[in-house]
């Protein structure tokens, strides 16, 4: 599952590194790490207050920040909850919560492999880091 989903971002975020290599690049990629992790966070307290229109602004956010590096399944996954009605959101929110908590450290796991595989000395952030 970890490989498909580096597969199916690597095209765009090749494209991404060659344009924002080494300091640029590791920016970028940890500034979108803290943006999905700080949009999860919120909605997990969304979640407890039912509040339904921040976990769908969030989603959308997710969506917006996965696109621009190419992460099409975490794409994909946010759109589905951001196009998610208020009654489903509701009845399963609990689990897209976790669904997408899941996909976005198989996402992490992915770029740091292809970091890793072509010799880019990036350090990626960690979900607890950005909650300091």
């Amino acid at each position: 599952a970890q490989g498909a989903n580096r597969l199916r971002f690597t095209d765009r975020f090749e494209r991404f590194t060659t344009k924002a290599p080494g300091f640029a690049g590791g920016y970028l990629l940890n500034h979108f790490l803290t943006d999905v992790y700080s949009c999860i966070e919120r909605m997990e307290i969304a979640i407890h207050g039912a509040d339904i229109t921040q976990i769908i602004d969030d989603a959308h956010a997710i969506k917006g920040a996965a696109g621009n590096i190419g992460a099409t399944y975490l794409l994909e996954k946010a759109s589905k909850l951001n196009r998610s009605s208020s009654e489903e959101i509701r009845r399963n929110g609990q689990a897209y919560l976790k669904e997408l908590a899941e996909i976005i450290d198989k996402t992490k796991s992915a770029l740091e492999q292809y970091l890793e595989d072509n010799h880019i000395n990036i350090k990626l952030i960690n979900r607890k880091d950005n909650l300091d």
